[in-house]
């Protein structure tokens, strides 16, 4: 729904709080891995959200 819209949605974050749920079973699997894959993934995470949240704060003007 987030992703498809065209409209201005004022709250896109909110409706990405359900996929929080997704990530259980990838936390569980991670916590199985070594600490290297795990320190990995974590940083890619922490890049991209520090990126999306750069653009969030940028491209949209009602993201603050």
């Amino acid at each position: 729904m987030d992703l498809c819209s065209n409209g201005l949605m004022n709250s896109k974050a909110r409706l990405m709080v359900p996929a929080v749920t997704l990530l259980v079973p990838v936390a569980i699997a991670l916590a199985k891995r070594k600490t290297s894959t795990v320190v990995g993934v974590l940083c890619g995470v922490a890049l991209f959200g520090s990126w999306f949240g750069a653009y969030s704060i940028t491209a949209w003007g009602y993201a603050i």
